[in-house]
């Protein structure tokens, strides 16, 4: 038996007073996801576009190492010599923000959801025949950063210059 057979397909619950789901992509790795409501700075935004209330995280991100799995977007606009504060370029999370929208089975209650994957160059997945030598992100794992995540979303929600969403 491998290690992901012992664990559910699927995971619900709160984090930093945000709705959470944990859910297994078609090739059977990991993905997690925040849920923010209609009154969130980044409700309703893209995770690729730009929005100033990603600021203060983005200015975070950029003082420090990009980490073990960088999210696409950071390494190529570090290439670029362009990063614009997004979702996907700020936000501190596993291969970084991957999603936004309404994630499948998910309660459909007009909240927007931010989430990430497991399915990165270096990620073991669990359905692939070529998963190799890649490390298996277990539940608790993503578990972990979905709470990481969820904390940050609620950080953005508590800037000043955040604390209204744009019309």
């Amino acid at each position: 038996m491998d290690r992901w057979d012992s664990e559910p397909d699927k995971l619900d619950f709160e984090a930093h007073d945000l709705k959470c789901a944990m859910r297994r992509n078609h090739m059977g790795a990991w993905c997690g996801y925040v849920r923010v409501g209609e009154d969130h700075p980044l409700h309703n935004v893209k995770y690729s576009t730009p929005h100033e209330s990603l600021s203060v995280l983005m200015g975070e991100r950029m003082d420090r190492p990009m980490g073990d799995a960088p999210g696409m977007a950071v390494m190529l606009g570090a290439l670029s010599g362009t990063i614009e504060a997004s979702a996907d370029t700020a936000i501190d999370v596993h291969g970084g923000i991957t999603f936004s929208g309404q994630p499948v089975d998910t309660e459909k209650d007009g909240g927007w959801w931010f989430g990430f994957d497991c399915s990165h160059y270096g990620d073991l997945i669990p359905n692939q025949d070529f998963a190799g030598d890649g490390t298996y992100r277990t539940a608790e794992f993503v578990r972990a950063e979905a709470e990481k995540l969820a904390e940050q979303l609620q950080r953005i929600a508590a800037t000043p210059a955040a604390s209204t969403p744009e019309p």
